[in-house]
């Protein structure tokens, strides 16, 4: 009924009801000798509260006491005409667009009705850094938090393993990632979890080939290892920057020496870490449009196996995201950096203690290196004494180190402090940069009380000389955050017993899982008075064979028809990457003029470190050094068995497997900084950096002879922007035999990844200041090599050369600069109603939904962004369980 109670009398009498059609109720209201009744009897003339005045009006006036009401009674029948006919058109333009009716949750829909529909408490789309921090601490203390124990169903689905909550006063957590490879233990740990297995079978993704057979699966006791030639062949290769054969599936188990209880793949050897992000030769780098030879997964390149194959970047598809193929540097934010964010509750005191929640910090000083001392004699006459200390530097490390982590998930330690060598370049490029005068970072690039402007050692995520990733640390049941009082792991399984914790029970893990967007609730009646709310997301599972996938939905539980459930609402974050999550968002109706939420930001101010690259032709003296160094851990030992002699390696301390390859750096302020290091020096023995290494690869230009030191840019004026793709709707993708890896993707996974552009399609990314501060930085890279030891050592500066300066210089700049793989900000947090997120991480215009990864970052931070990406996901945490909101 339109008003309920509410009755039409007419002049000859007869009442008609309000369950009549509109025709009949406005035909009855607009008759000049009908009255209004109800079952209140009207007010009498006598009892009139209008003025006298007034109510002599004639009844047929618009303003006597009856035609007002007629009047009124009219405008809101017409009203609710059109909001009916309105919301019908926009409910059928919902339903087109994957908006889903809210039905208490409970209706079993997705790409199957046969299937049972899944509900969690929080979804988290993206297992990359951001997305494991947050899933694993969520569901930690979600699970501390609860009060009863978990009851486990466990059920085979679509050849994955479900695992579900039988009881509901625990939150269980839903974490959702596109690719299925990661570090050996990882992936080991998740098979032996979701599939309740005791022993872990590797198979590979590809059909393997006579020439590219996997190394061999780790044993059940994993104390005998069979050596595989092509993986000795591979680790050759890479020492001569030879990545012609570029075949091996890098998630195989790999052989690293008879005596190793470890299982490791090509992810978990941190020496590795460039080669797992260079491309086959067939794929050009001018263009980056690469093919296929057949339409098939086995043909595809094994770089992208792992990546997704978006233009100038590296992007991971991996359980660990770009955590598991990065050269594993720890560079903290600087307070200041906080500062200038400028954000309610995102001070410096308020994030910098974070880092120290994450972090492990190793603070062995068994072998100090001797660049610590102030004793010029110390560096020009090269002695080594190590006996020797500045006694006031000793007690400033200590102090230092009391102020750092010490039982967070991730290993963290400086390069020379007993684990990872020193390559022969970096010490000689620390004494150079001292004797030319630049600054010594004494205490290291992570004192928070210090800008960081000098010289030094870099710290790294290293464990026991294998890559100490986030994934590492948080899936492979070991890693974590300490609490005594949480019991709340699965198995037994002894896997990396060092480690302390283990996966939480309501924490449900998804591989090979491509999420296409978020599912929203139309309100049906209140659409236009309230936001819409997250429900869900749509997804394909990679299980499916071929291109013809199934779109299936996974939803948020609703907690309202739960009892002793908590006030917080149920969550879907994402968690996709400051590059693929404003994909999501656009594909999900939210963007510029988005059908959901109009937001303008959505893939804008996006920000990198742009780098070039400088290289130095080595003299035989060093040449001999630089590749003693790289063939340290060739087992040269007589072997009987001429198959497997000078096959084994050693990992550990000091060992150069476990090493990232490289040492030393140094963060400088140029003359447009204020005070602040605005220029990043990376020194490498060899051409070992991926984006370098890509662009000689497509030259076909290879010297293993070259040094090289990268010049990267911290405060970039220029700006990047997504380039998003249009949303690919269930049914709208077929497979067209196209040979284009781009297409091909597509086709598989029901997704259009976005491109990489210049703001307003600039030509390029650099501001004209940029550019003169990266060349600010190569002049100093020429002065420091001017000085000895290091200009003992080199020839001539190969790239740009010692000829380019002034505004050829500049120019070569421009020309040459390339990405570093740093992005962030395309989703920019802030106060502002133009920011796409608040202070709380919510994504403006909706409920229900939040981000946590690189992309919120208003400003890149100084340096490299991967701790702060944790900090901020772990931040995310306290924020969604709301103990700081």
């Amino acid at each position: 009924p339109l008003l309920p109670g509410v009755a039409i009398t007419t002049s000859n009498g007869t009442t008609s009801s309000t369950n009549t059609s509109s025709s009949s109720f406005l035909s009855s209201i607009t008759n000049k000798t009908g009255s209004f009744s109800s079952s209140s009897p009207s007010p009498s003339p006598s009892s009139s509260l209008l003025p006298s005045s007034v109510s002599s009006v004639s009844s047929s006036s618009p303003f006597s006491s009856f035609g007002f009401i007629k009047w009124v009674i009219l405008a809101f029948t017409a009203f609710y005409i059109i909001f009916i006919t309105i919301y019908q058109v926009d409910s059928n333009f919902e339903h087109s667009h994957g908006i889903t009716p809210n039905k208490n949750y409970n209706t079993t829909t997705g790409g199957n009705e046969d299937e049972e529909q899944l509900y969690f408490d929080y979804i988290i789309v993206g297992a990359g850094p951001s997305g494991i921090v947050a899933a694993y601490n969520l569901a930690q203390r979600l699970y501390n938090e609860g009060h009863e124990d978990v009851t486990i169903q466990s059920e085979p689905q679509n050849d994955r393993f479900i695992k579900s909550r039988t009881k509901t006063t625990i939150p269980n957590v839903l974490l959702i990632e596109s690719g299925d490879m990661s570090q050996l233990n990882v992936m080991k740990t998740l098979y032996k979890r979701n599939y309740n297995k005791k022993e872990y079978n590797y198979q590979s993704k590809q059909t393997p080939s006579s020439s590219s057979t996997a190394a061999a699966a780790a044993s059940k006791t994993r104390t005998t290892k069979i050596a595989n030639e092509n993986t000795m062949e591979y680790i050759h290769q890479h020492y001569q920057n030879d990545y012609s054969n570029n075949a091996f599936d890098p998630s195989q188990p790999v052989f690293v020496n008879s005596n190793s209880s470890l299982d490791m793949n090509m992810f978990d050897i941190p020496l590795l870490w460039n080669s797992l992000s260079i491309k086959n030769t067939n794929q050009s780098s001018s263009s980056d449009d690469h093919h296929l030879s057949s339409s098939s997964l086995s043909s595809l390149p094994n770089y992208l196996l792992h990546h997704w194959p978006v233009k100038k970047t590296f992007l991971g598809r991996t359980v660990g995201g770009c955590g598991i193929h990065n050269a594993m540097i720890n560079v903290r934010a600087l307070p200041s950096d906080f500062e200038k964010w400028n954000i309610t509750n995102w001070s410096a005191n308020v994030m910098m203690p974070y880092y120290n929640k994450l972090e492990s910090y190793n603070d062995s000083y068994k072998i100090i290196p001797k660049f610590w001392s102030n004793n010029k004699k110390n560096y020009y006459n090269r002695v080594m004494d190590e006996t020797f200390i500045n006694q006031t530097q000793f007690k400033q490390q200590q102090q230092q180190s009391q102020q750092r982590g010490k039982d967070g998930p991730l290993n963290t330690i400086v390069a020379g402090t007993g684990e990872i060598p020193i390559d022969p370049v970096a010490s000689l490029f620390i004494e150079s940069s001292l004797a030319a005068g630049y600054p010594l970072s004494s205490l290291g690039f992570n004192n928070d009380d210090s800008n960081r402007v000098g010289v030094g050692y870099y710290e790294f995520n290293i464990r026991n000389g294998v890559r100490d990733s986030v994934a590492s640390a948080l899936l492979s049941n070991g890693g974590g955050i300490d609490d005594d009082d949480n019991n709340n792991y699965d198995d037994d399984d002894d896997t990396n017993s060092d480690r302390q914790y283990k996966i939480p029970t309501n924490l449900v893990i998804w591989t090979n899982t491509t999420v296409h967007k978020v599912l929203f609730d139309s309100h049906k009646g209140t659409h236009y008075f309230s936001k819409p709310k997250a429900i869900g997301v749509k997804y394909t599972s990679s299980s499916d064979s071929g291109t013809n996938k199934k779109v299936r939905q996974v939803l948020l539980r609703n907690k309202e028809s739960l009892r002793g459930s908590s006030n917080r609402p149920s969550e879907i974050i994402l968690a996709a990457g400051a590059i693929l999550t404003p994909q999501i968002l656009s594909n999900s109706g939210i963007r510029k003029g988005g059908y959901i939420s109009n937001l303008n930001e959505i893939g804008k101010n996006v920000q990198d470190h742009p780098v070039v690259a400088v290289t130095f032709e080595q003299k035989n003296i060093l040449q001999k050094d630089v590749l003693e160094f790289f063939k340290s851990d060739e087992d040269d030992d007589d072997n009987d068995n001429d198959d497997t002699k000078s096959s084994e390696y050693n990992l550990g301390a000091n060992a150069l497997l476990g090493s990232p390859g490289f040492s030393a750096g140094a963060f400088l302020s140029s003359p447009w900084s204020n005070d602040e290091p605005d220029i990043q020096l990376t020194v490498f023995p060899q051409e070992r950096e991926p984006h370098y290494t890509h662009r000689l690869k497509s030259q076909n230009v290879t010297n293993s002879a070259v040094m090289l030191i990268t010049v990267a840019l911290l405060r970039p004026e220029g700006r990047y922007e997504i380039k998003l793709a249009d949303p690919v709707y269930d049914d709208s993708l077929h497979d067209n035999g196209s040979s284009s890896i781009d297409k091909y993707f597509e086709q598989l996974y029901k997704f259009k990844v976005p491109s990489i552009v210049p703001t307003n399609d600039n030509s390029t990314y650099l501001t004209d200041v940029d550019a003169k501060r990266i060349a600010w930085g190569i002049e100093q890279v020429r002065n420091i090599t001017r000085f000895s030891p290091l200009s003992n050592r080199i020839n001539d500066e190969v790239l740009p050369g010692s000829h380019i300066n002034g505004a050829d210089l500049i120019e070569f700049v421009k020309d040459s600069i390339m990405t570093n793989s740093h992005w962030c900000g395309s989703t920019r947090m802030g106060m502002d109603s133009n920011s796409v997120v608040d202070e709380f991480l919510r994504v403006r215009g909706v409920l229900n939904l939040r981000i946590v990864d690189a992309g919120v970052f208003p400003f890149i931070p100084n340096g490299n962004t991967h701790s702060t990406t944790c900090v901020v996901a772990l931040r995310a945490v306290d924020l969604i369980l709301g103990s700081q909101s």
